[in-house]
């Protein structure tokens, strides 16, 4: 059960420091404005599972509109996709722990450490707050 917190904590908060490839640490805001730690914190235990699987879904057709937008470069969309999969993998990882009772992460949590990765290639806001705000709206009907 420790070893399961150790990596869950690892996973969420290895970010928070220093870009590995440039050396750089990111303090970098994102100009989403959804209010995720409010509404995906109201939201019941099985509509927040949900809300997680559909948005690794979602963040799943960002990918497939970055890699097949023309108007990037090569270089911009690895850059893109690159931050956009650190997203879909905490998500993934989110949805699982949920699910089996084990994630300790508060909706604040998750919502910083999304804006993170957006800071890092501010490009994607759009992106992804349409996949967050899609997400939401779809576990709520």
């Amino acid at each position: 059960m420790a070893e399961d917190y150790e990596l869950e904590k690892w996973i969420w908060t290895e970010a928070d420091f220093e870009d590995p490839i440039q050396g750089e640490t990111y303090f970098k805001t994102s100009t989403m404005d959804f209010d995720f730690p409010n509404l995906i914190g109201a939201l019941s235990d099985e509509e927040r599972i949900s809300f997680y699987e559909v948005l690794a879904h979602n963040l799943t057709v960002t990918v497939r509109g970055i890699w097949s937008d023309d108007q990037l470069t090569d270089g911009q969309k690895v850059e893109r996709l690159k931050w956009v999969n650190e997203i879909m993998h905490r998500v993934v990882l989110k949805s699982a722990l949920l699910r089996v009772q084990k994630s300790q992460f508060t909706e604040s949590d998750s919502w910083e450490n999304i804006k993170h990765w957006v800071s890092l290639s501010p490009e994607i806001d759009a992106e992804v707050e349409w996949a967050i705000r899609l997400s939401y709206e779809s576990c709520r009907r």
